[in-house]
């Protein structure tokens, strides 16, 4: 973090928040019986780097029942790069058979997503979500919401795992200070 300039750092801490809302949501959801994605670009195989390998929460959140990883490329939904992305998802049985079904392509494009093209303009429209990528997901949200156990009896949810509840209860702290050690910031009142 010391190498970060005051604008990454600023952008670091804006995707950290973003980040722990996307989880609170997805937990939110696993309580409620709801469904969910929550997706990001595919972290490297260097398990002490990537979002998904280094917080906890992740694996936290896959004690749930029918929440899950799904990796793929992009690139197969019509993507003109491979653009290796990860899911969480929670429920949503048919997502992995739409996704097959909503390739476009059996080959990966090998294109540039960084940098300038020949007109020096960024890179940006080339890294949105493709149409085939919507569509998978569109048709595997509709299908577990269409099915018989979307209308379950709320009454009737188990109830949350003892060892993620006292997981959660260390995690509670009510002292936070006036100090955030990692920044050397100090917070005025």
């Amino acid at each position: 973090m010391s190498e970060l300039r005051i604008g990454e750092l600023h952008q670091v801490t804006i995707g950290t928040i973003l980040l722990g809302f996307a989880l609170e949501c997805m937990l939110a959801l696993a309580m409620y019986c709801g469904s969910g994605i929550l997706e990001h670009p595919k972290d490297s195989e260097d398990a002490a780097s990537g979002v998904y390998q280094c917080c906890v929460c992740f694996y936290m959140l896959l004690q749930f029942p029918g929440m899950r990883f799904v990796h793929f490329s992009q690139g197969f939904f019509g993507a003109p790069t491979p653009k290796p992305t990860t899911l969480l998802v929670l429920r949503l049985p048919a997502l992995e058979r739409h996704l097959h079904e909503g390739m476009l392509s059996s080959k990966l494009l090998y294109g540039t997503s960084v940098g300038k093209n020949d007109k020096g303009q960024f890179h940006k429209n080339i890294l949105q979500i493709p149409p085939g990528f919507c569509k998978a997901i569109a048709h595997s949200f509709v299908s577990d919401i269409c099915t018989e156990s979307a209308s379950m009896d709320y009454s009737a949810l188990p109830e949350l795992p003892s060892s993620f509840l006292d997981f959660c209860n260390k995690m509670c702290d009510h002292d936070f200070g006036l100090f955030i050690p990692g920044l050397n910031v100090r917070i005025r009142i």
